[in-house]
């Protein structure tokens, strides 16, 4: 969880000794520990910008291309080649269908969240 400036994580109590005393760097940066109460966490950033657009339908290839703002068959190959991840997990499926709260990665361009629908057109 980081506010921007502090990044916070929480250790089960029988693995705290074990990482304070082995964790020294994450990735390339170096790292120190401090123990906090539980009442002091960080109160996480919201860094979510908000993107409104209309699609022809909730497909994920469909959002995906709206999205990123790139063409719909470019967002079907970056599906099918295993880069787009939809609610953490894989999909490899274009026409799989989005719904209200599913979030969408995609590898090199970042990641999305669908807060609600605004609206749907009669035609079905």
């Amino acid at each position: 969880i980081t506010d921007g400036d502090i990044w916070q994580f929480f250790v089960a109590a029988h693995m705290q000794d074990w990482v304070t005393s082995n964790v020294d760097k994450i990735g390339r940066v170096g790292v120190h520990f401090t123990e906090h109460p539980l009442a002091d966490y960080v109160t996480p950033e919201n860094d979510w910008e908000p993107l409104n657009f209309s699609v022809s339908a909730l497909r994920l290839d469909t959002v995906v291309a709206h999205g990123f703002n790139i063409s719909r068959q470019r967002a079907k190959t970056l599906i099918q080649g295993g880069k787009v991840r939809l609610n953490f997990g894989e999909s490899d499926a274009p026409d799989a269908e989005i719904a209200t709260s599913d979030i969408i990665s995609v590898r090199g361009f970042g990641r999305l969240r669908l807060d609600e629908i605004l609206g749907e057109s009669k035609k079905r």
